[in-house]
């Protein structure tokens, strides 16, 4: 059995942002994981956890967010979970931008910043699973 991973939770607001940022750039610099690939999992963690306010809980609320991360052999994994209703990025057909409305653009940022991600949902909640190559 795996050691657990150290974990954050948070509630689905945007205060709390920078509480779940601070945690992964902690375990990140820990790791000695370099600034290049830190800005590219801030960067998807903060999408997707503006995401799954907006979209998600359709609002702020007290639902917990969680955040797990481990960096070792020049890898980084974080483990992304919550409450809301069912959502598999994976499976939302990247189509091109559409300039003439906001949005529609950070899902296809997500699965590009990000070298490899599965989803699962489990007892209520998605679980997102991301690695990173340092």
């Amino acid at each position: 059995m795996s050691d657990p991973l150290p974990e954050i939770t948070v509630p689905a607001r945007f205060t709390a942002l920078p509480e779940l940022l601070g945690h992964l750039c902690r375990e990140a610099q820990v790791a000695g994981i370099g600034d290049a690939c830190q800005r590219r999992m801030q960067l998807v963690v903060e999408e997707l956890f503006a995401n799954t306010i907006h979209h998600g809980f359709g609002g702020e609320c007290d639902a917990p967010v969680r955040l797990a991360v481990a960096c070792a052999d020049g890898r980084c994994r974080l483990h992304y979970s919550d409450s809301a209703p069912r959502f598999d990025p994976m499976q939302v057909p990247l189509l091109g931008p559409a300039f003439d409305k906001p949005g529609g653009v950070g899902i296809a940022m997500i699965r590009q910043l990000s070298d490899s991600i599965s989803y699962r949902r489990a007892a209520d909640n998605n679980f997102l699973e991301l690695v990173f190559a340092t």
